[in-house]
């Protein structure tokens, strides 16, 4: 059994019921056309974190857009008690984000200091 094949039809259910184009739902998940057409398509699986922005986007519960609930609860995002961490693939660039936020100067720095202690 394909684990993937309730996903699509939620997402593609969803989608149509709201009257969303392809290219209008990934704009609102930031996500590509592509990704979106390979979730419906049971391609690949979305990151948590997308099944989550569709959840409160569609106000339904994540289990729902999974096929564990046939119930679409509804999603109150002013009464959210969760705490969402990022998931791991965020974590994976938690080093690169930061190392980005560094002036360009700072970095040019380093590699001076560390060039003349090389030579030195």
């Amino acid at each position: 059994m394909n684990h993937r094949r309730p996903l699509k039809i939620r997402l593609k259910e969803l989608r149509k019921k709201n009257g969303y184009s392809i290219e209008e739902l990934a704009e609102i998940l930031n996500a590509t056309q592509g990704q979106i057409v390979s979730w419906e398509n049971s391609e690949m699986d979305p990151p948590v974190r997308k099944v989550i922005q569709m959840a409160r986007h569609f106000q339904c519960s994540t289990d729902y857009i999974l096929g564990l609930d046939s119930n679409p609860e509804y999603y109150d995002k002013d009464n959210d008690e969760y705490e969402y961490e990022e998931d791991e693939e965020d974590e994976d660039f938690f080093l690169i984000r930061w190392l980005k936020k560094i002036p360009i100067w700072v970095w040019i720095t380093v590699v001076f200091l560390l060039f003349f202690l090389l030579i030195a």
